[in-house]
């Protein structure tokens, strides 16, 4: 059991003024998003039993408990992002056999760029 749930409750941090808001009502600074995504494990995986919470200092404590919530806000919106990013233009090129295909499936034959239809017949 993560015996700090017992003294916390969840913290959601919906945007980073949000956490930056957090920081300084605990009286701890700020930190940057590098150095978030440099404590990425041990905010994540990191369990604390009851003697190790309680030889922690109150800054820890908040320090602990913040920046958990803002790397979960983080990764909630890097995920956010990857599935908003737009698909990549399909590029349609002309081949020497004539025909108008995507870029990805144009062929090079010895008698110049073909489609797959084409290669046979421009590879003689």
């Amino acid at each position: 059991m993560n015996f700090r749930t017992q003294y916390f409750n969840n913290i959601t941090i919906t945007s980073e003024t949000e956490y930056q808001a957090l920081c300084a009502q605990a009286e701890i600074p700020a930190h940057t998003v590098k150095q978030i995504a440099e404590h990425e494990y041990r905010l994540t995986y990191a369990e604390f039993d009851a003697t190790e919470w309680a030889a922690m200092t109150r800054e820890e404590h908040c320090r602990q408990v913040i920046d958990e919530a803002y790397l979960a806000y983080l990764l909630k919106l890097a995920k956010a992002r990857a599935r908003n990013r737009a698909p990549k233009p399909v590029e349609i090129v002309r081949c020497d056999c004539g025909h108008d295909i995507p870029r990805r499936m144009q062929m090079s034959a010895s008698m110049g760029t073909s489609c797959p239809r084409c290669y046979d017949r421009m590879s003689d």
